[in-house]
């Protein structure tokens, strides 16, 4: 499955991103264990902070905002 973990910074500042775990808690300690993280987002932008920064960490299911179901159809 899918889960977008937000990484919170202070301040209002937070940056999020889509990873892969077999269930959230999976997903949010995947995506924890590193001193520092490095990712690109989905508009090529890449993310790089330290660990020992982040204040709070939550994670919930990723819906893909393209996939839609049509009355009638599975």
């Amino acid at each position: 499955m899918q889960y977008i973990i937000k990484y919170h910074l202070g301040d209002n500042l937070a940056v999020s991103r889509i990873v892969e775990g077999e269930n959230k808690e999976i997903a949010l300690l995947n995506n924890s264990s590193t001193e520092n993280i490095t990712y690109e987002d989905t508009k090529g932008v890449i993310y790089r902070f330290n660990m020992s920064d982040v204040k709070l960490m939550t994670v919930h299911e990723y819906k893909n905002p393209t996939a839609r179901s049509v009355k009638g159809f599975r």
